[in-house]
């Protein structure tokens, strides 16, 4: 009888471990699976209060890893801050802002022990739940970048407004007014103050190739598909590589990334209302301020090696 009670509540601390790990970004959560696994086997084997104290560790770990809340927090980790330039440490670089904004090690291409947290992401986020909707969804972000209906930004943030223009000598579009709070994060990103004695409704900051910044998510997205194992080692390879000669050839510093990257994300996620989101604008705020950090230890300039021609693996059937 004692073996069932502590069974069912064992599997109840295991449901609701389960359902909250997937539901939340705290890797930390995932951590505790040896703890999950422990009280199936105890139960199993009739280790009755071996059992009890696995399952107390779970729900007490649990309980302490939300309680926590700065465990996830924008934290710049690495892994190995000496590593040695390549093509693909220019690409983890780049792709940061994401990694950083959940406190994982920047220049890390595959998690292992979180492929199952990468996958609920995935599904949360994209809607991505097999190789071939990652692939889709990373075609459909890498074709993006020519639709550029809007080639740069006109940044006003005295009047509280962006206007994407379609490049010199094009006509600007309509302007696109800002809320109160997106219009404190553009005075934030651009920095723009008028001259003295100027007229701050007249400053004007330019933001060119903005439709890019959808190349950092394709770089993340590339990433968590290798995790995952979708994708293979060469595959992702080729992915970092395409990506990174793009971005290196059109920007020219991470700065320019970084505000390309900010105000893409300004007016996709216009609203933003949720912890990620936060955390996300930290992570560009500690890379382009740390010294320690992948934008001052990976030189922008540095010589990348092109990636094969027509090595994207859009062709490639699924598994």
């Amino acid at each position: 009888m004692v073996t069932v009670i502590v069974g069912v509540l064992g599997g109840l601390v295991i449901v609701g471990w389960g359902l909250l790990a997937w539901a939340s970004d705290r890797r930390l959560l995932w951590y505790l699976a040896p703890l999950a696994l422990a009280v199936v086997v105890l139960v199993g084997l009739g280790w009755v209060w071996w059992a009890v104290g696995a399952v107390l560790a779970l729900a007490l770990g649990t309980f302490g890893v939300l309680a926590y809340a700065g465990a996830d927090e924008p934290a710049l980790r690495t892994q190995d801050p000496k590593g040695a330039p390549s093509t693909r440490r220019w690409a983890l670089a780049a792709a940061a802002p994401f990694r950083v904004a959940v406190a994982e090690p920047w220049d890390v291409t595959v998690h292992p022990i979180l492929r199952r947290l990468y996958r609920a992401r995935l599904y949360r986020r994209w809607g991505v739940t097999s190789r071939d909707e990652l692939l889709m969804t990373l075609e459909q972000l890498w074709r993006s970048r020519h639709d550029d209906d809007g080639t740069d930004l006109l940044v006003r943030p005295g009047r509280g407004e962006v206007v994407r223009r379609l490049g010199e000598p094009e006509p600007a579009l309509e302007p696109v007014p800002l809320t109160n709070g997106q219009r404190a994060r553009v005075a934030g990103l651009v920095g723009a103050e008028p001259a003295e004695g100027g007229d701050a409704e007249a400053v004007e900051v330019v933001i060119g190739n903005y439709r890019l910044w959808e190349l950092v998510p394709f770089l993340h997205l590339s990433l968590a598909g290798a995790t995952v194992g979708w994708l293979s080692e060469p595959e992702t390879d080729s992915l970092l590589a395409h990506a990174a000669v793009e971005l290196q050839r059109r920007f020219g510093s991470w700065r320019e990334l970084a505000q390309a990257f900010h105000a893409g994300y300004l007016l996709w996620r216009p609203t933003p209302d949720d912890d990620y989101d936060q955390r996300l604008r930290g992570a560009l705020t500690i890379l382009l301020s740390a010294s320690d950090g992948p934008w001052q230890l990976v030189a922008w300039d540095m010589p990348i090696e092109p990636p094969v021609e027509n090595s994207l693996p859009w062709s490639v059937p699924a598994e």
